[in-house]
């Protein structure tokens, strides 16, 4: 039988973060095998009816109080006696950083999600214990406070502190060969004629109201599949606009062929770190977020469009 905290939680929480059991053998280093017999086992045991729902995520269906103490203790044990098993993500934005931070810290784990709704829900459920992100659509009521964010002051956003790394104009995008490359005249009205790449409003709530005001955001589109692949695909045609922030404007001109055209959004946003606000007092916590902002600093100094809060 495997030990609770040390064994059968950290498989669930994985196993929530990351939907696969293949990919959470690779990170406790065990076999598929073992992945699916632990949680089963502690499933089972817990009373969780814990397994893999119609929507491919898998999730406990059943004593959920019991599992959130659970995984309260198993995070402070993470903490204070594995400090190189911490979890976090970063943004499909910020890939540079998520594996670069330093040899004697964890890197990131892979997103399985877009907006960052399911990100706040499992910090504030003990799975994740820091995140970096885009903030503008996680207050309450955008747009962003560029004067706060000068400041860099943390925002408390809930139970959660946001620590402003940087801030930055979001760009509109597009193929190098796109009409509105070659216009002199951008507006609304040009803007018009190119339905721009959506996604779920209610996952960026504050970016999909300011793109409808420019009337940037005419049709949009749902995306199911997060690969760069699929958003090449969905741009190549030339009608597709992008909006994006100085941090992936270079892998994207890198990977998919795409420039950034002459119009200013004013849709400003900043990346952050989220963490409890409970736990910002643990050196282990207080490491990785020195590393991350360090590394932040190395592979983002080129950027010009970026105004620093660190």
């Amino acid at each position: 039988m495997p030990d609770i905290l040390l064994d059968g939680i950290p498989v669930i929480d994985l196993l929530e973060i990351t939907p696969s059991t293949q990919e959470v053998a690779l990170q406790i280093q065990r076999d598929q095998s073992s992945v699916s017999r632990i949680y089963r086992q502690v499933s089972s045991r817990l009373g969780l009816n814990f397994a893999k729902q119609p929507d491919g995520q898998y999730r406990a269906l059943a004593n959920h109080a019991l599992l959130q103490e659970l995984r309260r203790s198993s995070q402070q044990l993470r903490i204070h006696q594995k400090p190189e098993e911490l979890r976090w993500v970063g943004s499909p934005w910020n890939g540079a950083i998520q594996t670069r931070t330093s040899d004697r810290h964890p890197p990131a784990l892979e997103r399985h999600w877009f907006g960052e709704r399911r990100t706040l829900v499992l910090l504030d459920q003990h799975m994740l214990d820091l995140a970096v992100v885009p903030v503008l659509d996680l207050l309450p009521k955008g747009p962003l406070n560029t004067a706060s964010l000068r400041q860099a002051q943390p925002l408390a956003l809930g139970n959660l502190v946001a620590l402003p790394l940087v801030h930055y104009e979001l760009a509109v995008t597009t193929h190098p060969g796109h009409p509105l490359q070659q216009a002199t005249d951008l507006g609304p009205e040009r803007f018009a004629t190119y339905p721009s790449l959506g996604a779920n409003p209610a996952d960026f709530p504050h970016t999909s109201s300011a793109l409808r005001r420019l009337g940037l955001w005419r049709t949009p589109h749902t995306s199911t599949s997060y690969s760069w692949q699929q958003w090449e695909g969905s741009c190549s045609d030339q009608r597709h606009l992008v909006v994006s922030h100085p941090i992936s404007r270079a892998w994207l001109q890198q990977h998919l062929e795409l420039a950034p055209l002459p119009y200013a959004t004013g849709i400003v946003d900043a990346d952050v770190i989220l963490v409890r606000a409970d736990l910002l007092a643990h050196d282990a916590i207080a490491q990785l977020i020195q590393a991350i902002q360090q590394a932040y600093r190395q592979h983002y100094r080129h950027l010009t469009d970026l105004r620093w809060l660190l």
